[in-house]
C-alpha cells in the first residue's frame, strides 16, 4: 500500500481535494469550521485501484475526526456525530430505524 500513497498520481488527486475542500467535512456537517488535515477514503479501499484513485471516495477531514469519528464509523458502522439539538447526522444511525411496533 505505501506505494500507491507514494505515487505522484496520489499526490496530484490529494491536492486536488485540498484545493477543492480546505475544511473538514464532518466538522462543516456539525456546525463547525475546521481546517482538513487528512484526505480520507470514504470507502476502505483495501488496495483497490480503482476505489483509491476514486475522487467521489475522498473526503478531507481534520485529524481528530479522521482518528476517532472516522474510526468507529469503520468499527460500527455509523457516526455517534450530532447536530446542535442531539440528533444523529448519520443516516444510518440506529437511532433513525423506524419500527414497526
Amino acid at each position: 500500500m505505501p506505494r500507491l500513497y507514494d505515487s505522484v498520481r496520489w499526490r496530484k488527486l490529494r491536492d486536488l481535494v485540498k484545493r477543492e475542500e480546505p475544511l473538514c467535512r464532518m466538522c462543516l456537517a456539525a456546525g463547525r469550521i475546521v481546517p482538513s488535515q487528512v484526505i480520507d477514503h470514504i470507502e476502505p479501499h483495501h488496495g483497490n485501484h480503482k476505489l483509491f484513485f476514486n475522487r467521489e471516495n475522498l473526503q478531507s477531514l481534520c485529524k481528530s475526526c479522521h482518528d476517532s469519528r472516522k474510526a468507529l464509523i469503520e468499527n460500527k458502522g455509523h457516526s455517534a456525530a450530532c447536530d446542535v439539538n442531539g440528533f444523529p447526522l448519520d443516516e444510518g444511525h440506529p437511532w433513525r430505524e423506524r419500527t414497526d411496533n
